[in-house]
């Protein structure tokens, strides 16, 4: 009985491991699409080409969540967060994401918001509170 209490405890410990590591590779592999789509593909500044960007992605993303998949979800929550970036009022903007999206998806959006703050909602945490919350939010994806 020792024996098999044992096999369990490794096994549920190799569980966890595997668990962690999962955790690990999607935050950095959302690290780094991030990343990757504010460095190759800016956001607009003017107006009309901001409201076109913020339907186009919307768009987008709802399309992506059609389809199955983490790699569609990963990428329909940086749709919705480009789309978060260009939106006058993000705060509004946070509060129907949160009625209206799938959690996994508003899990990869919440990290996304915590790695790299869109502009009005860094003004609105301050810089400060922005940075410390940054590592560690980025340490909860889920």
């Amino acid at each position: 009985m020792d024996e098999l209490k044992k096999t369990a405890k490794k096994h549920a410990k190799q569980q966890e491991a595997a668990a962690e590591a999962d955790k690990n590779e999607l935050k950095n592999k959302v690290r780094k699409i991030l990343q990757d789509s504010l460095k190759n593909d800016p956001i607009p500044e003017s107006l009309q080409e901001r409201e076109k960007f913020f339907v186009d992605e919307v768009a987008r993303a709802d399309e992506l969540l059609t389809k199955p998949g983490d790699e569609n979800e990963i990428h329909a929550a940086l749709a919705f967060y480009r789309a978060l970036r260009v939106y006058p009022s993000p705060v509004d903007l946070l509060n129907i994401y949160d009625k209206s999206l799938k959690p996994p998806v508003l899990e990869i959006l919440r990290a996304m918001i915590v790695i790299e703050p869109p502009p009005a909602i860094a003004n609105i945490m301050g810089e400060a509170a922005s940075s410390a919350q940054a590592e560690a939010a980025a340490n909860d994806i889920e």
